[in-house]
């Protein structure tokens, strides 16, 4: 497109060419547009903001050709050309053409500047010897199992896709299922197996396969409980300018992804909770305090605004045995696809 172009344009290179024109079809409202010379299209000058040009960097100094190959692209670039023969001067290399018309081009020898001052600042970064600088501590103990190694082998096969016989006869000596039968066990079942291993001063962890099954649990378990249920809601703000033209798609697309939580990196719109039940954290909000990501505790509290609105709850954490408030986050988990 860009050796085709009028003849009004000769004098400008392949990078304003790129970044200042848009192609559209000969019509009625583009009359007076710019026609290509030979195909039945004209250029339209963008009169919002350009666009980036990207290429392949490459590094000068690795080898002789690569030398050529750089300049050979600062020349397509800046200088303007209808054949490609027309960026090299006779009997010289993109190099000497390059040295010998920098200062024909202003703009190709910037560009220049600024490649070679980006690659200075990241060789003066990859020079200093960083990891020198710090230690690690090696994790040893698995906190979540407490202790028990051979279940946490197991679990971690599992995740890998490959758990031997022996551990999936173990996996199965920990699975509810009425009377050591291949069906499902029901939600009932779920529940009253829970609690037996509360009861016997366990820490249980229920594992389900779907996200409609955790909700069925976890709703039938608030249930039991005789302490009022709070709902605690995500609101969601568009903070983004959006033309009025596509607000109405944006808003479609908001509303597809308000009960799909696999769109919210699995956080629920709504949060059902109340006093007495365990909570388990998806993301880390707070290391120091111990709050991260598979931290547990118990709900003990809530604090309101207005008399009806929750702003905060307190947990007690199981492992630090601490007590915590959790107040609502600002956060952008999910990018729309309109």
């Amino acid at each position: 497109m860009y050796p085709d172009r009028p003849a009004s344009l000769d004098n400008t290179s392949l990078y304003d060419f790129l970044s200042q024109y848009d192609k559209v079809p000969i019509g009625r409202d583009n009359q007076n547009q710019l026609q290509r010379k030979t195909l039945g299209y004209c250029l339209k000058k963008r009169t919002y903001s350009t666009y980036i040009v990207t290429h392949r960097l490459i590094n000068p100094n690795k080898s002789p050709e690569d030398e050529e190959q750089h300049y050979y692209q600062l020349l397509k670039l800046f200088k303007p050309w209808r054949n490609e023969t027309d960026l090299i001067a006779p009997g010289h290399t993109y190099k000497e053409t390059f040295t010998s018309e920098n200062n024909t081009y202003p703009d190709m020898a910037a560009y220049h500047n600024q490649l070679r001052e980006a690659k200075q600042r990241l060789g003066s970064i990859s020079s200093v010897p960083l990891w020198q600088t710090f230690s690690y501590d090696e994790l040893t103990v698995n906190v979540r199992q407490h202790g028990d190694k051979e279940y946490a082998n197991l679990l971690s096969n599992v995740r890998l896709g490959f758990i031997s016989v022996e551990e999936y006869n173990l996996l199965n000596t920990r699975r509810i299922s009425p009377h050591h039968t291949n069906a499902a066990a029901t939600t009932e079942e779920i529940i009253n197996t829970y609690y037996d291993l509360i009861s016997a001063q366990q820490s249980p962890v229920i594992l389900l396969p779907r996200t409609e099954q955790c909700d069925k649990v976890n709703a039938a378990l608030l249930a039991r409980l005789e302490s009022e249920v709070m709902d605690l809601t995500a609101i969601d703000t568009l903070d983004t300018v959006v033309d009025k033209r596509l607000l109405p798609k944006v808003q479609k697309a908001y509303k597809k992804v308000d009960e799909d939580i696999t769109r919210t990196a699995g956080r629920d719109k709504c949060l059902r909770v109340c006093v007495g039940p365990r909570v388990i954290l998806k993301r880390n909000t707070d290391v120091e305090a111990g709050l991260v990501n598979g931290a547990v505790g118990v709900v003990t509290g809530f604090h309101k605004t207005m008399q009806t609105t929750v702003s905060r709850f307190a947990v007690t954490t199981l492992n630090l045995k601490t007590r915590q408030v959790l107040s609502r986050l600002n956060d952008k988990p999910v990018l729309l696809k309109c």
